[in-house]
């Protein structure tokens, strides 16, 4: 009896601590606030929420600009006012802003292909990686580090270009106590750690638009390309000014600076073996599966929409969230989608269009009412409802879009399985349209105008998918069902990690009531230091 008292008396606080709403295990999720960041992140905290919400408290950190999208995705995860994302403003300029006043926008950004095109991606790649000033970098870093400190998480997620992120994480929970998350390609962010440094002559160099296989007549080109872009980012005048900076101020800087990989941290990658090239991929990375925002149906966001769409098989025509159309864009479209119209009397055409900011011109009122005339055209510039939403009601035959990551694995979501059109002008967008047609689930629609498009092209591109059952057939192959799909896969792991952090800080706290609180790290390893090297 004596024994039973004892061990109620000194367990019992150890085991309704883990019982407890106080004491659930939290996430902190950290990104870039624009969409093709942070998608992936937004739609495993939804996943969290809904099947884990009585083990992890969900936190989210990021520019003020994505507090209202996070605030609807908690509502939509959670009735509960108790059981909703926990938004943390990080003060700073946001990722999209930092790099327009750098002078990288739609027109800038635009590159061809082969090694003439890629001159301007040195440049671009630099702007991407480090957009911020290096006092906005520290100042951003600092911010994450005292919000870190505030939430103290069991467990931080961070997108893979979110490098203040990771500084400050690591400088206030030591490494071992985060992992990644990223809407990347695995080819690109394993670059550095191939096997015989394949990345120069095995796989194709992002943003050159070469196929793979790689042909030998263009692996000089393609190790030439390689060689470059190493240099642009280790040691370009951008990337070496920014450095020097952050030296001035006593900043600790990683080397190499954007290795994505570390043994002692584990990836999550939005992507799966069955739609990469062939690789070998190391044991701290995970793909999970394509991650996509599909929170609500379609039906339930704008069922006005879903009914249009139900009346013929549609193509579907959204180029990202960043680009915008000015006339020359607008007029090849417009008669690419005159040339479908005409040429294929069954389909009809939804088409996103998104005139310019600073009121330029765009597409001519003339040739919009002759589209919309004709009734089987719809125009917006927004949609309530998720991309990969609209996908999923089946009415979708062709999706055309930019060839980014998030619009490539749209299109292979649950009940979806379309083929693609990639009308690439940029980096790793002329990579998937290059895919697509090596997995047999689309074709590349502007390969000889790229980075821009003619309406002949671009129509023959449509009108191939639309035509070819194979293309929809390969297509909805490489669909998984849900509970294998990626947020699922990667939310199941994320709790796992936090909870098993959690429980191992309250077994610590149980074996020594009065000691200090200690951060248990999810995978034990040395701190990485600048010496390191993979």
């Amino acid at each position: 009896m004596l024994l039973f008292i004892l061990s109620v008396f000194f367990l019992a606080p150890l085991t309704l601590a883990r019982g407890s709403g106080q004491q659930r295990a939290k996430v902190l999720f950290l990104t870039n606030s624009e969409r093709g960041q942070s998608s992936v992140h937004l739609a495993t905290a939804h996943t969290l929420l809904c099947d884990y919400s009585d083990a992890i408290d969900v936190h989210f950190a990021t520019f003020d600009e994505l507090a209202p999208v996070v605030a609807q995705v908690s509502r939509q995860a959670s009735s509960d006012a108790d059981r909703r994302i926990t938004f943390h403003p990080v003060r700073g300029s946001p990722y999209k802003k930092s790099i327009y006043d750098r002078g990288a926008h739609l027109e800038t950004a635009r590159h061809g292909t082969g090694v003439w095109g890629a001159e301007r991606l040195f440049w671009l790649i630099q702007v991407g990686l480090i957009p911020w000033t290096g006092a906005e970098y520290i100042e951003i870093a600092n911010n994450i580090r005292a919000i870190v400190e505030e939430v103290q998480p069991d467990l931080a997620v961070i997108d893979t270009f979110y490098s203040p992120a990771v500084d400050a994480v690591e400088a206030a929970m030591g490494n071992g106590s985060h992992v990644m998350l990223s809407p990347n390609d695995l080819k690109d962010l394993l670059a550095a750690v191939h096997p015989h440094v394949g990345a120069l002559w095995k796989y194709p160099v992002v943003g050159s638009g070469f196929p793979y296989p790689l042909p030998w007549y263009l692996i000089p080109a393609n190790i030439y390309i390689c060689l470059r872009m190493g240099y642009a980012i280790s040691s370009g005048p951008a990337i070496k000014e920014f450095k020097s900076y952050l030296r001035s101020q006593n900043y600790s800087i990683h080397e190499p600076m954007f290795h994505f990989v570390h043994p002692a941290v584990p990836m999550l990658v939005a992507s799966s073996l069955e739609i990469e090239y062939p690789m070998s991929v190391p044991k701290q990375v995970s793909p999970v599966g394509p991650i996509f925002m599909a929170l609500e149906s379609a039906e339930k966001e704008d069922p006005d929409l879903v009914a249009w769409l139900a009346r013929a098989p549609t193509v579907l025509i959204i180029l990202g969230s960043h680009t915008t159309y000015d006339e020359h864009d607008a007029t090849e479209m417009i008669r690419a989608i005159r040339m479908v119209l005409d040429r294929n009397d069954q389909v009809q055409v939804l088409w996103k269009l998104k005139i310019p900011d600073d009121g330029s011109k765009s597409a001519r009122k003339e040739d919009v009412d002759a589209l919309l005339v004709t009734g089987r055209v719809r125009i917006e510039s927004w949609f309530k409802a998720d991309p990969a939403s609209l996908l999923a009601t089946g009415h979708i035959v062709a999706y055309v879009n930019h060839g980014g990551a998030n619009s490539y694995f749209e299109a292979m979501g649950p009940r979806t399985g379309v083929p693609q059109v990639a009308l690439a002008m940029w980096a790793d967008c002329y990579d998937h349209a290059t895919r697509v047609e090596w997995l047999g689930i689309g074709v590349w629609g502007n390969r000889q105008a790229a980075p821009y498009w003619t309406g002949e092209e671009a129509s023959q591109a449509i009108l191939k998918v639309i035509s070819d059952s194979s293309y929809a057939e390969k297509a909805k192959t490489l669909v998984k069902p849900k509970e294998q799909q990626g947020r699922y896969v990667a939310a199941r792991k994320i709790a796992e990690w936090a909870e098993a952090n959690r429980n191992r800080r309250l077994d610590a706290l149980g074996a020594d009531a009065h000691g200090a609180e200690q951060q248990i790290p999810i995978q034990m390893g040395s701190k990485r230091t600048a010496s390191d090297e993979l």
